[in-house]
């Protein structure tokens, strides 16, 4: 081999080695959103609304749900509407399902950057 073919091998593999490392080198646009960003907070906040309204909504459907009528001598008659019953498990599910993601936000945006 000569001079030059050893000198342009060497170039070749340098070049293929910078190649490789600006490859495994994650650029900050494709490595995703920051656990602990302030914006967390703001979606912490807005579910917390949207749980206190899926929780107001699973009451009022809920008393919709189950009318109670009295029959004289205090006896009550209680009649169930199984499709606002329905209802009312579904806004109940939701908040619970709100809550488990508020909590999840919460946690990442406290999370301390390492």
């Amino acid at each position: 081999m000569t001079s030059q073919d050893q000198q342009a091998e060497s170039e070749h593999e340098l070049e293929e080695k910078q190649s490789f490392e600006r490859d495994s080198e994650p650029d900050e646009q494709t490595q995703g959103p920051a656990l602990n960003q302030p914006r967390r907070w703001i979606v912490v906040a807005v579910e917390a609304l949207l749980i206190a309204g899926a929780l107001v909504a699973m009451v009022l459907v809920w008393r919709q749900a189950t009318p109670q009528v009295y029959i004289g001598s205090g006896v009550r008659d209680v009649s169930f509407r199984p499709r606002l019953v329905l209802a009312a498990i579904g806004f109940a599910v939701l908040a619970g399902l709100l809550l488990l993601d508020l909590l999840r936000q919460m946690v990442l945006a406290i999370r301390v950057r390492h």
